[in-house]
Order: C-alpha cells, then sequence, then structure tokens
C-alpha cells in the first residue's frame, strides 16, 4: 500500500508530465490540491508568527506588492518599517526581488517567454483582456496563449472571468498577482534612493487604488462572507457599454457580482482604497447613479441591484450614501 505525493512548483512539468501524462502514470492521479497564494489571514498570520508587528493598513499595502506569496513575505526583516522592507527587497541590489521577475518564469514554465510576455502585458492594464486580443498583442496563435493562460491561470498568476451578457461567454483574464504589477509599474527604470519618494506620492497612491481593487478581486469569498452569502452560487463579471451616438452614455463596472441561483440579484461592488472614511461626493455620486442606470437601460430592467462598498475605513453616511448604498464591507472583514 504507497501513497506517492508529487509536489513541484514547475507548473508545465506538473501538468505535462504529472496530470496529463500519456503513458505510465496516465488517469492514475486520485487527488490534486492546487496551491494558491496566501490571503490576508494567511500572510497576518504569517508576519505575527515572526513577530512583526503591523496594522492590517499595512498588512494590505504590504500585500499590494508582494502578494501572498509565502517566500516573499517571509524574507521581511520585522525589525524593519513596512516601508523600509518593500525598500530593501525590491529596490536594494542585494534585495530578494530585484531580479525576481525576469528569472521566475523561466524556473516555472517551459517556453517561459510567452508568459513573460503574457503577464507583462496583464499587468499593463487593470480590467484584462480577452485571449484574442492577448495573441494579435504578442504576436502568436491562438493555441499558444491559450495553453499559456491555463498555466498561469493554475499558478495563481491571473484569473478570468466572463463578460457578463454575453452569450459566447467571453472571457476577460486579469493580472491577480500583485507584484507583477508593481513591477510593471514601479520597479522598471528606477533608482534605489527613489522608492520613499514614490510610495508617499500622488501617482503612487491613486495605483494603490487599482491594487486594492485587485485585493477585492482575490478576496471574493471574504466578500460573500461579510455579505452573509457565502452559501449563495455566484459568477463575477466585467462589464462595459460602450456609448453608440452622443445622445447615449457609456459605463463601466470592474467587479460585478451575479447571483446565479434563479434571483435576478446582482450586486455592483464599488473598491475604494483611502486614508480615511471615504466620503462620496455629489460628483461620484452622479457617476454611481449613470453607472446603475445604464445597466438598468441595457439589460431592459430585469435585475434587482445592490450597491456595496468594501473601503478601508468605511463610508461617511450623508445623503448619497443613505440614497444609493446598500451595505458596506470593511478591510478587516477581507482578513
Amino acid at each position: 500500500d504507497i501513497i506517492l505525493v508529487i509536489c513541484g512548483s514547475a507548473t508545465s512539468y506538473m501538468i505535462n508530465k504529472i496530470v496529463r501524462n500519456k503513458k505510465t502514470l496516465h488517469n492514475r492521479v486520485t487527488h490534486k490540491i492546487n496551491m494558491q497564494p496566501f490571503k490576508l489571514k494567511a500572510v497576518s498570520t504569517l508576519l505575527s508568527v515572526k513577530g512583526c508587528r503591523y496594522s492590517q493598513k499595512s498588512i494590505v499595502d504590504t500585500y499590494m506588492i508582494l502578494g501572498g506569496v509565502a517566500k516573499y513575505i517571509n524574507d521581511m526583516d520585522c525589525h524593519k518599517q513596512q516601508l523600509e522592507n518593500i525598500d530593501f527587497q525590491c529596490f536594494n541590489k542585494n534585495g530578494l526581488l530585484i531580479y525576481e521577475y525576469e528569472e521566475l518564469y523561466e524556473s516555472l514554465f517551459k517556453n517561459s517567454q510567452w508568459h513573460y510576455k503574457v503577464m507583462t502585458l496583464l499587468s499593463s492594464r487593470w480590467s484584462g483582456y480577452i485571449q484574442k486580443d492577448i495573441a494579435k498583442k504578442i504576436n502568436t496563435s491562438a493555441s499558444v496563449v491559450r495553453e499559456v493562460l491555463e498555466e498561469l491561470e493554475l499558478s495563481g498568476f491571473l484569473s478570468s472571468v466572463p463578460k457578463f451578457g454575453q452569450k459566447s461567454r467571453e472571457k476577460i483574464y486579469r493580472a491577480t498577482d500583485s507584484f507583477s504589477y508593481f513591477h510593471n509599474k514601479w520597479m522598471q527604470n528606477q533608482q534605489n534612493n527613489q522608492w520613499k519618494n514614490i510610495a508617499l506620492s500622488q501617482p503612487y497612491k491613486i495605483w494603490s487604488g487599482f491594487a486594492f481593487e485587485n485585493i477585492c478581486h482575490i478576496h471574493i469569498d471574504e466578500i460573500k462572507h461579510a455579505l452573509g452569502v457565502s452559501g449563495v452560487n455566484t459568477q463575477l463579471h466585467y462589464w462595459n457599454y460602450v456609448a453608440k451616438n452622443s445622445d447615449e452614455k457609456g459605463a463601466q463596472i470592474d467587479m460585478l457580482l451575479e447571483y446565479t441561483d434563479g434571483s435576478r440579484n446582482i450586486d455592483i461592488i464599488e473598491c475604494k482604497y483611502y486614508e480615511d472614511s471615504f466620503t462620496i461626493s455629489k460628483k461620484y455620486y452622479d457617476e454611481l447613479r449613470n453607472k446603475i442606470s445604464v445597466f438598468n437601460s441595457v439589460t431592459k430592467h430585469r435585475y434587482s441591484i445592490r450597491l456595496i462598498f468594501v473601503t478601508t475605513f468605511g463610508l461617511v453616511k450623508n445623503e448619497y450614501y443613505n440614497e444609493l448604498v446598500h451595505k458596506e464591507v470593511l478591510m478587516g472583514d477581507l482578513f
């Protein structure tokens, strides 16, 4: 009676040589465990065990950069501040991650140049791309891209969500690997002594807002738990509508949670990373109303819409909050 457990981080090898083996091991795999990066709760636990005393906000800031890769988190020095750790790991010539992005894909994948190109492309655009556009932009065949996307998704580097309302169920592929986003935006062509200035700059604050939304995508199960709908079948979507003429208005929803239990309920999820309680202004209120109005118009009012906010420190309960917001999820709920 022998149980053989095969572990490996080289995704191409594990898929082609073990899972899809066409010889001796064919159809012999009895169970697969797809190891994914840590989420915020596990990262918080690891840091606590190491002796790092970081607030939830600092842990979220760290996750935006390092993601849930245990090795990256474990390399942090608890005697340093969060900013100092990132400065050393990512911008010091002796840092763990200074050459990580260039070397990572070669160690994990066969024909890794395509994985590198796909991730570099996806991490340049938060809303992602469909498969045929990826193939066109990196100048390769659909079959190559299909295999690369599958391997990257199995490895936790990206995720795919179907466009809402598309009969073909065409998928949008988004990078979910935090470090890929950070490297391509801030580490390329940067000098070591610039990081602290970058971290305090307005462009970095804007980037952090998108990075927080990426964290919300990764933690959709935790958001569902906070909403009290963990047991309900749902599907996460991307949706947009391009105005056909000057009389129409367009709209884009990056996180649309459809309840697939026959209820026709849909949650529009807005993610706001802010240093304090977030206030819905008149301008933002008009944008939200337009999103809901355009969605209802395009879908012919077939769905019951709820507006959900995920924020760092909550919302100011002004007149716009009272009119629009169904429920809010706090940063702590993601843990």
